[in-house]
């Protein structure tokens, strides 16, 4: 997969772009059956499948406090990259992209930028000034600009619509069970192995003090694990 750090950095015209929107925190099951279409769309028209997010929560900009998602950038390419996606661009969410209006967004990301050919939205992806850009608006627009819109509904596990909201919430009050459920995968966290108290020496086993980049952690406990490490997997 490649990642392209901002929209005037694509250097190429896309070939049949099929785009879905979105922060996709967590990339939880609803997010991987937006972007297993646009994946499933692209190889069935030997085109391209792009994925549009942001480099931190709108939240985080919006309130100028650093936000607990689930999963951070890095973490979200990661998993991008397992799904088979063709290209990440990832916009910087800053004072000019909270005040482009939707239509704008419509125009001159989406169309004017990507070509896109195909769009691919969640049931409730919003963006756009005041977050009033939606799947139905996009499809007003369809015509206009000669692309297609697909709208994915929801997707529930044990009842409950799965949401980057419900996920966070039980992750932190340790239901990581139902959290697992939803993701579609283990709970896991992505961060930067930092220095720590050298504790780990006394107790007489190795210790690893994470940087976890602002994401959401279960309740203080032990858990037995697994570390995965420059493409190999380790008990801890």
């Amino acid at each position: 997969m490649d990642t392209i750090f901002g929209i005037r950095k694509l250097g190429r015209r896309l070939t049949w772009p099929v785009v879905t929107l979105g922060m996709f925190d967590g990339v939880h099951l609803g997010h991987q059956k937006v972007i297993e279409k646009i994946v499933s769309l692209a190889n069935k028209t030997n085109g391209e499948s792009i994925v549009l997010t942001f480099d931190r929560h709108p939240r985080s900009f919006l309130s100028k406090k650093p936000q607990s998602c689930i999963t951070s950038l890095e973490h979200r390419l990661v998993l991008f990259g397992r799904l088979g996606v063709d290209i990440t661009v990832v916009l910087k969410f800053d004072k000019k992209i909270a005040e482009t209006s939707a239509e704008d967004f419509i125009a001159k990301i989406m169309y004017n930028s990507l070509g896109a050919r195909v769009v691919v939205l969640g049931f409730n992806c919003s963006f756009g000034k005041d977050r009033r850009g939606n799947a139905s608006m996009v499809c007003g627009f369809a015509h206009k600009y000669g692309f297609e819109v697909i709208s994915c509904e929801p997707v529930e596990f044990e009842g409950e619509i799965i949401s980057s909201t419900t996920i966070r919430k039980n992750i932190i009050q340790g239901n990581l069970q139902k959290a697992k459920g939803m993701l579609g995968r283990h709970v896991s966290v992505f961060g930067t192995v930092i220095k720590g108290s050298g504790r780990g020496k006394e107790l007489g086993f190795p210790t690893a003090n994470l940087n976890l980049h602002h994401e959401v952690r279960p309740p203080s406990g032990v858990y037995a694990t697994k570390v995965f490490f420059d493409g190999k997997e380790y008990n801890a």
